[in-house]
């Protein structure tokens, strides 16, 4: 299945990259699968027959190459290729440092994306809400270079929803996961600064599908989208700490008695 709006993207993925992946511990996943497969595991198997393009890969289970199992851990994760997969591990995403570097990524993103932003206002809301929003700013890196950056605020220090306003990455780099690295960044950083939900104004066609892929839901082509974010322990359970300073002062109680003399 195509991912929408992924350019080079070849499938929707049914893993997500962590935030910082390492291609060592992809590359051990790709080899566990081919110990599975040789070992006849049935769910390794089932995986290699959903996301190989050969099916003579599993001609000879005793054969399956470590090649083989790289390229449909690859596609697991919605890249073409294992080489696909293994650049986009030297990408890194980062926070935005300062104003100035607010500035210039905003500026890249601007540069990305058609029809041209409403440069002045967007970027002024956005500046606005730094360092305050700071962890839902981000950039994204290859080799130092600035590739792509991606943008949320909220319209207030109190607000519990932020707009998800700009994530793109330039041209030459499409293909390579950025945006959902960068838009799962976000919501991980929305979650550290108490927001609960986040919404983004009216995608439409490919871009409203790669959203819903990543759990957005909207009622219609073009209209808002929105995504739950999971709640903390203190939204979760207001009164948690002061159960758990309760608790601890229990424990201490209970340590004194023992140590007191009989």
């Amino acid at each position: 299945m195509r991912t929408p709006g992924s350019g080079k993207e070849a499938f929707v993925p049914v893993r997500d990259l962590p935030p910082d992946p390492s291609l060592e511990n992809l590359k051990n996943q790709a080899r566990r699968l081919q110990r599975l497969v040789r070992a006849g595991d049935h769910q390794a198997i089932a995986a290699v027959r959903e996301f190989h393009p050969r099916p003579t890969a599993l001609a000879g289970l005793a054969r399956f190459s470590l090649t083989d199992a790289q390229l449909v851990t690859a596609r697991q994760y919605g890249f073409a290729s294992w080489a696909r997969l293994a650049r986009s591990t030297e990408v890194v995403i980062r926070l935005v440092r300062s104003p100035r570097e607010l500035a210039r990524t905003f500026e890249l993103i601007g540069a990305c994306r058609a029809p041209a932003l409403e440069q002045d206002r967007y970027f002024l809301q956005l500046a606005r809400r730094f360092p305050a929003d700071g962890p839902m700013m981000l950039v994204a890196e290859l080799h130092g270079e600035a590739i792509g950056a991606g943008f949320a605020f909220r319209k207030g220090p109190d607000s519990m929803t932020a707009t998800l306003r700009n994530v793109a990455v330039r041209p030459p780099y499409r293909g390579l996961g950025v945006e959902r690295r960068l838009i799962r960044r976000i919501e991980a950083g929305a979650v550290s600064v108490g927001v609960t939900g986040i919404i983004l104004g009216g995608p439409r066609g490919a871009e409203r599908q790669f959203f819903g892929s990543m759990g957005y839901r909207g009622r219609h082509d073009g209209g808002l989208m929105s995504k739950q974010l999971p709640l903390t322990v203190p939204q979760r359970d207001p009164a948690w700490h002061r159960r758990l300073e309760d608790l601890r002062g229990r424990r201490q109680s209970r340590l004194a008695a023992r140590q007191r003399p009989v």
